[in-house]
């Protein structure tokens, strides 16, 4: 669908998609898979517009056969509460289809007839897809929300290796159980399919963010500080790689690192501008030492 933008976003359909519809056309089930795919559209729009109204550049939504992407400004994600904020939207927007279903029926819309099955279809369908995006696997949305909230707590990039390992545990888990459900009869094989979805999503999403951090620090290097901002403090060996430093930095405040020496002892101090510049010239594994603390 090149050309086409929905609410002033550009959507793309991937070729996969027009051949799982075809597929679904196949076994009959062409109305219903339009309709699923009609409503991961309004889920990833949903992503999208709540983007932009937190500021966040939103480039284009691309859809697929077991769901989309909103490829917007990754490292202006990376503040846990826009995070957030943007993960819940693609539920909500479920729980909305899904309400106003229930409201059609109320109203007695479609009566007994084919109409008014598929409107409660829709509102199974609609609950599962919310449901199944809470699911605390990166990269999806619950997964997102989770990581926001142990970033604001010990860091972007620890929350980060979280989140992709239990995205691989819970895809592989998908997997196994979808494999058993499979064969007493209880399921179809598309559950193994998510699975193997989830994992290997897990994997790219994570090394994504590493470079949307790196991304991230660049610009923090660039800018004009914020006049006022929160502070961090931390303590690190002066031979700590600045990766795990970093680690540990919430997008927002101002990190303050407290170095120390081989017995605990207290060194020296060195801002977070320093940190960012060694990060960006000598690499993430460069020492905390080359930073250059002020003694105190």
């Amino acid at each position: 669908m090149p050309g086409v933008r929905v609410l002033g976003i550009p959507v793309r359909v991937h070729a996969s998609l027009w051949l799982f519809l075809a597929a679904l056309a196949a076994w009959g089930q062409l109305g219903r898979g339009a309709a699923l795919a009609a409503s991961i559209l309004v889920h990833e729009l949903a992503h999208g517009w709540c983007a932009r109204r937190l500021g966040v550049g939103v480039y284009q939504v691309e859809l697929w056969p077991f769901g989309g992407v909103v490829r917007v400004d990754e490292p202006a994600l990376l503040e846990p509460a826009r995070e957030a904020a943007v993960a819940v939207a693609g539920p909500l927007a479920h729980a909305a289809l899904a309400l106003a279903a229930v409201a059609a029926r109320a109203a007695k819309v479609g009566g007994d007839g084919p109409l008014g099955g598929w409107l409660q279809l829709w509102v199974l369908d609609q609950v599962a897809l919310a449901l199944f995006n809470l699911l605390p696997a990166y990269p999806l949305d619950g997964g997102r929300v989770l990581r926001a909230w142990l970033a604001s707590r010990q860091g972007v990039g620890r929350a980060t290796g979280t989140v992709v390992q239990l995205g691989r545990w819970m895809g592989g888990a998908m997997v196994v159980l979808g494999w058993i459900a499979y064969g007493a009869g209880w399921m179809s094989p598309w559950a193994m399919a998510m699975g193997v979805l989830v994992a290997y999503a897990a994997g790219q999403q994570g090394r994504r963010a590493a470079s949307a951090w790196v991304q991230y620090l660049d610009r923090l290097q660039q800018a004009p500080p914020a006049s006022v901002r929160e502070v961090r403090a931390l303590a690190a060996r002066y031979d700590a790689p600045l990766k795990e430093v970093t680690a540990r930095w919430v997008p927002g405040r101002y990190h303050l690192v407290l170095v120390t020496g081989p017995r605990g002892e207290l060194r020296g101090l060195v801002g977070e501008r320093a940190v960012v510049e060694t990060f960006l010239s000598h690499g993430p594994y460069a020492r905390l030492a080359q930073a250059g603390p002020r003694s105190l």
